[in-house]
C-alpha cells in the first residue's frame, strides 16, 4: 500500500458534507476564476481546480487522486470500449476516467446520476473539460436508467463498471447488469468506498462461488432482481486512501466467464452419436475412393475452418492425397479421414512488408511442406488475417518448387482487400459502385458529409455507412450510419470513431438486401460460382438458383473483374453486394452495388459439398484442358447451418434471456425450438459428414473449448464468434 501525501489532503469531512450548497459553490468558484480560459478543453486543469476547492474551501466526496490513479491505470491496461459510471456527484470521477477512457480508444462513457442538481453541475464541468461529446449523462434512478439504456439499444455490454453511488444499490445494480446481459467475460467491476463506509453485501457477492449464488438465486423473492449466478468472478481489494487521507480501498473484480461451457455439457451426447456413426460405417465398410490415374498430392491450408475442410474432403473423395495444414494446432481438420497428414504452421506475420524482404517462418514452413510432400497443388484457404501472407508465400513457393498455387499475388490482395482501393479498382473498370470516399480524420468526415448535403438527416437524402478500411473487430461491429437527426447527434457520433487507430471509408448506404458470392478463378476465367443471401456473421447458407437473374448479374460482375485482371489472375474471389430492389420490389431485377471484396475462399464453398466436379476445376491450374469451359454451380440445392452456433443462438440465448433476465416469452422460445428442429431435420451441418464424423466432435469439444480457455487465461475480450471460420470478434 502506498503512503498518503498530507499536502494533498482535502478539508476534513463534516457531519453534513454534501447537498448543502457546496456543489453550486464549487461551480461558481471555478467559473469565476481569472484563468477560466486555460481550463477549457483540459481535463487535467479542471480536475486540479476541483481538488483546489476541496483542499482550500470545503470537503468534496470525490474519488480523489489516490483511488483515481488505481482506476486510470486499469483503464490504460484494459482499454475498455464502453465504460459506465454509477454516480457522478460533481463530475470528478467522470472527467478523470472519461479522459482516460477516451485516450485509450474508448467508444462511450455512460454516466448515471440520480440527483438532477448534481448532474447539471457535473455536466457543466464535463463540458468545460472538453468531454461533452464523449460522455453521455443519464439522470434518474440508476436501475431505471440501466433498463432504459439497454431497452433503447444504447448499452449492449459493459467493459468497465465503476460503482460510486448509493452504497445499498451496489449489489442490486450489479445483479441488474448481469440480468440484462451487460456483464460478460472480461467485464471489470471497480467499487469505491468498500472500506469506508464499507459494503459487506456487495463484497460477499463478488467473492462468493457459483453454488452459493445459485442457492441465493433460488431463494430470492419472485420479481426481485436476482442477477446471473453462473457468472464467475475473481476479486481483489486494493487498499488506498480517501482524499482526506483516511484509509479506504477499491474492490477490483473481473468476470472470467460462465460456469458451464455449453459445448462441453453436450459431450456425452455428441460422442455417442459420433461413435455410433463410426460403428455403422465400420459394419457397412465405407469404401475409400479409388486412386485415379491423375492422382495429385494437394496441400489444403486453413483446415480449422469449414471451407478448408470442405475442399479437403472433395479432393479426397476424388482419389487425391490431401495434406492439411493450419496455424491452429487443434484444428478440427487434423482428425479428418480426408487428411493424410497434418502440419501445424507458425502464425503469419501481421505485416509481411515489415520484415524488410526476409521470408517469414510461416512462408518457410509452407515451402518445406511443399518440398517434403512433393505437393502438386496448394489450395490456399486463407483466414482474414493470412491472405496477404499467403500471397507472399505463393510467389516464394512457385519460385522455389514445382508447386502451383491457387492464390492471388500480393499486389492484387492488397488492392482488393482494402475497401477504398477496391472501390477505386472497380470504378476504373467502368463498373457501377456506390458513392464512396476515404476518410482521413474527423474534419475530413465532417467536410465530406457537408459536401453531400449536411450534418442533419433530411427526408429522402443519402446517408453514409462509416466502415473501417482494414481488419478492426471493434470498428466492424460499430459502424455508424450518418448523418443523424440533429447536427449535435452527428458530431457526437463522429467523436466516438477511432481515427487514431483505424482508417475509414464513407460509403453510400444502399437500402436493400445484402448478398455474398464465392468463385474460383483460374487464369482470369471464372470456373465455379455460387451466390447466396448474406447476414450478420452468415451462419446459414442457401444457394441462389443458378439461372436466377440476380445470380447471373453477380456472376457477370465477377467475370468482368476476373477478365480485366488477365491470365495471371488465379485464386478465390468473393464479393459482398447490396441490391436495390426494382420498382416492383424484386431483388431479381434490382441494381447490384459491390461494397466489399474478399480475395480468399468464402465459407459458401460448402454449398459445393456434393459437386465433385469442383475438384477437377482446381486441377485446371495444372492442366488448362481439364474441367471444360462452362461455369460450375452447386449441383444439388442444399441448405447449411452449424449445429453448435444454432444451438447457442437459437435455443440457449432465448432460454437464458427468459430464465435469467426476464426477457422474451415462452411463445417466442417455442418458435425458436421449432426453427432449430427444422434445421436439424432438413438442413445439413457445415462440418458433419457421416463418413467423416470426428471433425464435428473435435470442433465443439476440443478446438472451440481450447480457444475459450485461452481467452479466459489471457484476458482476451470478445463479443461474437463464428464457428465456421474460427473467428472471434474482439472487443479490445
Amino acid at each position: 500500500m502506498s503512503t498518503f501525501d498530507p499536502s494533498k489532503a482535502y478539508a476534513q469531512q463534516e457531519q453534513v458534507y454534501f447537498n448543502d450548497g457546496r456543489e453550486a459553490q464549487l461551480l461558481r468558484h471555478i467559473q469565476s476564476r481569472k484563468d477560466i480560459d486555460s481550463l477549457i478543453g483540459s481535463p487535467e486543469r479542471v480536475l486540479a481546480a476541483i481538488d483546489e476547492f476541496g483542499r482550500q474551501e470545503k470537503y468534496l466526496m470525490n474519488v480523489g487522486e489516490d483511488k483515481g490513479s488505481i482506476v486510470t491505470k486499469l483503464i490504460r491496461e484494459t482499454r475498455p470500449k464502453v465504460m459506465v459510471g454509477l454516480g457522478s456527484y460533481v463530475g470528478y470521477s467522470v472527467i478523470l476516467f472519461g479522459s482516460a477512457a477516451r485516450a485509450a480508444g474508448g467508444l462511450a462513457y455512460h454516466c448515471l446520476e440520480r440527483n438532477a442538481e448534481f448532474a447539471g453541475i457535473a455536466r457543466s464541468l464535463i463540458d468545460l473539460a472538453g468531454l461533452g461529446g464523449f460522455v453521455q449523462m443519464t439522470v434518474g434512478p440508476s436501475d431505471d436508467s440501466l433498463r432504459a439504456l439497454h431497452a433503447a439499444s444504447q448499452l449492449a455490454h459493459i467493459d468497465l463498471l465503476f460503482l460510486d453511488h448509493h452504497k445499498p444499490s451496489y449489489l442490486p445494480d450489479l445483479q441488474l447488469c448481469e440480468q440484462l446481459g451487460l456483464v460478460r467475460n472480461g467485464t471489470l467491476l471497480v467499487a469505491d468506498n468498500v472500506v469506508k463506509p464499507g459494503n459487506p453485501p456487495y463484497l460477499a457477492y463478488v467473492r462468493s462461488d457459483v453454488e452459493s449464488k445459485k442457492r441465493a438465486y433460488a431463494s430470492a423473492a419472485d420479481g426481485a432482481v436476482r442477477g446471473d449466478p453462473n457468472l464467475v468472478y475473481e476479486s481483489e481489494l486494493i487498499p488506498s486512501f480517501e482524499p482526506t487521507g483516511i484509509p479506504d480501498g477499491v474492490e477490483v473484480t473481473i468476470c472470467i466467464g460462465p460456469d458451464n461451457p455449453p459445448f462441453l455439457c453436450l459431450a456425452p451426447w455428441t460422442t455417442a452419436i459420433v461413435l455410433a456413426t463410426c460403428l455403422y460405417h465400420f459394419v457397412v465398410k465405407h469404401a475409400e475412393p479409388e486412386p485415379t490415374a491423375s492422382k495429385k498430392t494437394i496441400l489444403v491450408t486453413g483446415v480449422s475452418m469449414s471451407k478448408g475442410l470442405a475442399l479437403a474432403r472433395l479432393f479426397h473423395q476424388q482419389g487425391h492425397t490431401v495434406i492439411g495444414a493450419d496455424v491452429d494446432a487443434l484444428a478440427c481438420g487434423r482428425v479428418s479421414r480426408a487428411v493424410r497428414r497434418f502440419y501445424h504452421l507458425p502464425a503469419p506475420a501481421s505485416n509481411p512488408s515489415s520484415r524488410l524482404g526476409k521470408t517469414s517462418h510461416y512462408v518457410e514452413a509452407l515451402v518445406r511442406i511443399a518440398k517434403r510432400e512433393e505437393i502438386d497443388l496448394w489450395v490456399s484457404v486463407s483466414g482474414v488475417g493470412s491472405a496477404l501472407q499467403d500471397s507472399v508465400a505463393k510467389d516464394v513457393m512457385e519460385r522455389l518448387t514445382t508447386t502451383k498455387v491457387i492464390q492471388f499475388d500480393a499486389q492484387l490482395v492488397t488492392t482488393l482487400d482494402a475497401k477504398d482501393t477496391f472501390i477505386d479498382y472497380v470504378r476504373n473498370q467502368g463498373l457501377k459502385v456506390p458513392d464512396s470516399h476515404r476518410i482521413r480524420d474527423r474534419n475530413d468526415l465532417i467536410s465530406f458529409l457537408v459536401s453531400r448535403g449536411g450534418l442533419v438527416q433530411k427526408p429522402g437524402s443519402t446517408r453514409y455507412l462509416i466502415k473501417p478500411v482494414g481488419v478492426d473487430d471493434a470498428a466492424r461491429l460499430d459502424m455508424p450510419l450518418l448523418p443523424l437527426s440533429t447536427e449535435k447527434q452527428t458530431l457526437s457520433r463522429i467523436d466516438t470513431l477511432r481515427f487514431r487507430m483505424s482508417s475509414y471509408i464513407a460509403q453510400e448506404f444502399v437500402q436493400g438486401n445484402e448478398y455474398c458470392t464465392h468463385s474460383l478463378v483460374i487464369r482470369g476465367r471464372v470456373r465455379a460460382f455460387v451466390g447466396c443471401r448474406s447476414s450478420d456473421l452468415l451462419m446459414r447458407y442457401e444457394a441462389l438458383p443458378q439461372n436466377s437473374p440476380l445470380c447471373q448479374s453477380m456472376r457477370r460482375f465477377t467475370t468482368a473483374v476476373a477478365e480485366h485482371a488477365g491470365d495471371a489472375f488465379t485464386g478465390h474471389l468473393s464479393f459482398d453486394f447490396m441490391v436495390r430492389p426494382s420498382s416492383g420490389g424484386s431483388d431479381e431485377a434490382g441494381q447490384i452495388y459491390p461494397i466489399e471484396c474478399n480475395p480468399r475462399a468464402h465459407t459458401a464453398v460448402v454449398l459445393f459439398r456434393d459437386t465433385p466436379q469442383l475438384a477437377n476445376l482446381y486441377l485446371s491450374a495444372l492442366d488448362p484442358d481439364v474441367g471444360g469451359s462452362k461455369v460450375l454451380y452447386p449441383q444439388h440445392v442444399q441448405r447449411f447451418y452449424w449445429f453448435g452456433q444454432d444451438l447457442v443462438e437459437t435455443l440457449f440465448c432465448p432460454a437464458y434471456n427468459i430464465i435469467c433476465r426476464g426477457e422474451g416469452s415462452i411463445k417466442g422460445l417455442l418458435s425458436q425450438v421449432a426453427l432449430f428442429t427444422d434445421h436439424v431435420l432438413y438442413w445439413k451441418d457445415g462440418t458433419f459428414e457421416a463418413w467423416d464424423p470426428w471433425p464435428f466432435w473435435w470442433l465443439y469439444h476440443v478446438q472451440w473449448p481450447a480457444r475459450m480457455v485461452y481467452c479466459l487465461v489471457s484476458g482476451k475480450k470478445w463479443e461474437k464468434a463464428n464457428v465456421s471460420t474460427g473467428k472471434m470478434f474482439e472487443v479490445a
